[in-house]
């Protein structure tokens, strides 16, 4: 099992479950919580990843997601097919945003500076969870594929 650090990132070997893509695969937690908010949550470091999203993406399971490294730009919904939440988090992943079921085609700029990284997942999750701002969550590191 993988080390959790906060505000940091660890790696486990040994993943039990593969992915068709070469991604990130990540688990998120709510320490505050101390519930998941997302247990296979993929990463997308790159500006292409980040820019494409979820994009042709039909649904996300419960516990799915999409992590965003960084997203200090902002975030669009454009050409997603389902209305998501997102969480906006600093850079020692406490929550400092959250929008609740965003439809899609909109945008959503944070204004707050240590809005760094974005956590989307699907509609309901966050109510779900009890996720509020000022929660600290951990990422864990599950594979590279």
């Amino acid at each position: 099992m993988g080390r959790r650090c906060q505000g940091a990132f660890s790696r486990r070997a040994n993943a039990t479950t593969p992915l068709p893509e070469a991604v990130w695969v990540a688990q998120v937690k709510n320490e505050s919580k101390g519930n998941w908010l997302c247990t296979r949550c993929r990463l997308a470091t790159t500006w292409w990843e980040r820019a494409f999203g979820l994009m042709g993406v039909r649904s996300l399971g419960n516990e799915e997601g999409l992590l965003l490294v960084p997203a200090k730009g902002g975030i669009h919904t454009f050409f997603v097919r389902f209305p998501m939440d997102v969480a906006y988090l600093s850079p020692d992943l406490r929550v400092v945003a959250l929008r609740q079921g965003m439809t899609p085609f909109r945008v959503w700029l944070p204004r707050m500076k240590d809005a760094v990284l974005a956590l989307e997942l699907p509609a309901g999750r966050l109510a779900e969870t009890n996720t509020q701002v000022g929660d600290q969550l951990t990422v864990t590191l599950l594979q590279w594929q």
